[in-house]
């Protein structure tokens, strides 16, 4: 039976080959085929997680959308290529049990005439009307054994669903609340001595529009989806009270959440079946996959990214190994962590406002619940990196603070800075020593200095001439360094000049020229200090020199030209001196913190790529939404029916929903029997806007099960996968047949 039902159009490759006869084998041997409902067993109704037949014997939907009548068109698709038999025997052969039926309340209230066009392959249908047709629809595929779920799709005719589209409501303009109720009354009416006509699917993918933010359980007529259910539902119950009733999940049939704490109660007990639909677009994580990258990939440029962030922080880390591990000052090393994370933070706030904005658009209540706890968070660690910040800041303020009363302090004691010129170590270097005024110190240094090492009256006199080294002592800090091109004109420029205070902190590779306005001047090389020696100096000269140079000039080894170390007056030891915290230090600073969130970033985003394509993530996902209903033992328990899954890929997302399905053992109609649609329009997958055509066409369905002969399986691999599902318990497995990139593209892509 099933081997008249699967074709391989073209040359047929040995992997689809070895897939129909597997799919053939299954048939043959009764795997693969959904139980049919004997008449004698219906109505039905529920117990806990399971529908059940009138003696308590569980009864699996494995059901098959059949759209169409819900359109423009106002028909089933297909009959426009093959007659209405041939559609009906193929479900039954595919091995379904259950068709959903979906109808437009536009349909209902005009019944228009069907064009012929729609109906090319059954001229004994021609010149009859919705209603008509749709009856014929349902005896045929009731007639055939299979059940039926009859479904208002939407208000007005036409394509459906998006977010931009008044449809998520149950009332639009046109079509008020009493007139969705009447629909339904109607067909429940109409098919309540059809026992095979089963259930009453009361409203396709229900949805926030606009300002309207749908609620559950508040009362309100206007937004709240359970009273609206409960009111369509028992409607339906008073005139057919063997109906089941099945209420669609809020936000497209993603989000069960609000039902847990307040489960639909209608006029008779055991009615209610909660529905549930999803598509990979609804998994934002998914999504990230299809629009952006597939994970393997993200997660190959993370760990990318992490390894040549490390390899520059080793960089950074001997540079500051070379520079005898400088620490820097307290204050700003909070006020750089802090700006830094409030960045970050400040991005995050962004994306999560703007991600709440879009979600408002459609599902308030998962922003509510998903989104807004983040936004959250991301405020509150902006304003703990800003109180860090200020934490900074007054540490800055308590440190500056403390040095200006310490050179005061020295000030009033009349302690004067000495100027030391050292020559190159040699058995022949005396030193000679010049003390300037306290007044000729306070001219421009940023704090008076003294001599650190020996008294003044100690100190040798140097010979002029050769190159000299020129010492600074601060009182608290380690000295600074400097090079003048020769001793006496250093000096003489120092006695005279009136920029005497000028001369900057080591730490920075450059020169200073110091002038006294006349011939008298000096050039002095930079060396490297702890701290800067004037106010003036600090942006003048530390600004000459990047962060840049010190790396290429550390990578280089050259820790002379660093000015770390020194030789020791008696040429027997190499010193190292620390350097200073000037701009050089502190751009290298915010690197390194810049560098190490990055790394903790592509960490994040590592973990991820290996944890959001794993069955562990898409069950956690699946559980929290409206997989908890299946549970056992507790007031919300119910079946949940999956309504609308669908891909045209046979990728993880597939991999990991299919098996979902089969681990809970879940009821399902998948999207769809159809090969071809009758479309309007398309959507845009990066940005999710719909673009309507100027004239509706026909097109291939690309999720659809058959080809737009009808008579073609279009892609073997989701056939049997869907076979695998429809016994209880299902058998399917993910390894069940083979199914490769190399015989079919659509295997194995996302």
């Amino acid at each position: 039976m099933v081997a008249s039902a699967l074709f391989l159009d073209g040359p047929a490759r040995l992997g689809l080959a070895m897939a129909v006869l597997l799919a053939t084998s299954r048939l043959a041997s009764g795997h693969g085929h959904a139980e049919l409902l004997r008449l004698d067993r219906a109505p039905l109704h529920t117990s806990g997680r399971y529908i059940v037949d009138n003696v308590g014997e569980r009864v699996k939907w494995a059901c098959v959308n059949w759209y169409g009548a819900y359109s423009t068109t106002h028909v089933v698709g297909g009959l426009e290529v093959q007659p209405m038999e041939v559609i009906v025997d193929r479900i039954v052969d595919l091995g379904f049990n259950c068709v959903r039926m979906t109808y437009s309340t536009q349909g209902k209230v005009y019944n228009p005439p069907i064009d012929d066009e729609y109906l090319a392959a059954n001229p004994h249908l021609k010149g009859k009307r919705f209603l008509e047709i749709f009856d014929l629809t349902v005896k045929m595929l009731t007639d055939k054994g299979l059940m039926v779920i009859i479904n208002n799709h939407n208000s007005k005719s036409g394509w459906c669903c998006h977010y931009t589209q008044d449809e998520g409501l149950w009332y639009v303009p046109g079509y008020n609340e009493s007139t969705w109720i009447e629909s339904l009354v109607f067909f429940a009416k109409r098919y309540r001595n059809n026992s095979m006509v089963v259930g009453f699917d009361l409203r396709n993918e229900v949805h926030d529009y606009k300002d309207t933010h749908l609620t559950w359980g508040d009362g309100d007529p206007a937004t709240d989806w359970a009273l609206a259910a409960t009111k369509s539902g028992n409607a339906v119950l008073e005139v057919n009270p063997d109906a089941l009733i099945i209420v669609m999940a809020m936000c497209f049939g993603m989000d069960l959440r609000r039902m847990k704490d307040a489960p639909i109660r209608l006029l008779y007990d055991n009615r209610v079946i909660y529905e549930a639909h999803n598509y990979l677009e609804y998994q934002v994580f998914d999504n990230i996959s299809k629009v952006i990258a597939p994970w393997n990939v993200i997660r190959n440029w993370a760990l990318l990214l992490i390894v040549a962030c490390l390899i520059v922080l080793c960089l950074l880390r001997s540079v500051w190994i070379n520079a005898g591990k400088p620490r820097p000052p307290a204050g700003a090393l909070l006020i750089s962590i802090g700006l830094w994370v409030a960045f970050f933070a400040a991005i995050a706030v962004v994306a999560t406002w703007l991600s709440a904005q879009f979600g408002n658009n459609y599902c308030s209540v998962m922003v509510e619940t998903d989104i807004m706890p983040w936004f959250t968070g991301s405020i509150i660690v902006c304003i703990l990196a800003c109180l860090l910040i200020l934490l900074g800041v007054l540490r800055a303020y308590r440190s500056s603070k403390a040095h200006s009363m310490r050179s005061a302090s020295i000030d009033d004691e009349s302690e004067v800075t000495v100027l030391t010129v050292l020559p190159p170590p040699s058995e022949e270097s005396p030193g000679v020593t010049r003390e300037l005024s306290k007044e000729e110190a306070a001219a421009g240094a940023s704090e008076p200095w003294v001599l650190a090492d020996a008294p003044v009256s100690e100190q040798p006199h140097a010979p002029t001439g050769s190159q000299k080294i020129v010492r600074l002592h601060a009182p608290m800090e380690a000295s600074p360094w400097l090079s003048p091109s020769s001793a006496e004109s250093f000096a003489e420029a120092m006695d005279s000049a009136s920029t005497a205070g000028t001369v900057s902190s080591g730490g920075q590779l450059g020169s200073l020229k110091l002038s006294d306005g006349g011939s008298a001047s000096a050039e002095v090389n930079i060396g490297t200090a702890p701290t800067a020696v004037a106010r003036r100096s600090w942006g003048c000269v530390s600004c000459c020199v990047s962060w840049r140079r010190i790396l290429q000039m550390a990578a280089q080894g050259d820790r002379r030209a660093l000015g770390l170390r020194s030789a020791e007056p008696d040429g027997t030891e190499d010193r190292v001196h620390t350097q200073p915290w000037d701009l050089g230090m502190y751009a290298l600073l915010q690197s390194s913190i810049l560098l190490i969130l990055l790394v903790m970033i592509g960490l994040l985003l590592y973990i991820m790529g290996h944890i959001v394509p794993t069955y562990w993530w898409m069950e956690r996902h699946l559980d929290g939404l409206w997989g908890f209903a299946l549970e056992e033992g507790h007031p919300y328990t119910a079946p949940v029916w999956m309504g609308e899954f669908g891909t045209a890929v046979r990728g993880q997302y597939w991999m990991n929903f299919v098996r979902y399905l089969a681990t809970r053992d879940v009821d399902f109609a998948y999207w769809a029997i159809n090969g071809k649609k009758w479309t309007e329009g398309e959507i845009d997958s990066m940005d999710g806007s719909f673009t309507r055509y100027d004239h509706a066409r026909w097109q291939g369905e690309a999720f659809g099960i058959l080809d737009e002969s009808y008579k073609v399986i279009q892609h073997t691999w989701k056939y049997l996968d869907l076979q695998g599902l429809m016994p209880s318990p299902a058998t399917w497995r993910p390894d069940g047949y083979p199914c490769s990139h190399d015989f079919d593209p659509s295997c194995g892509a996302r």
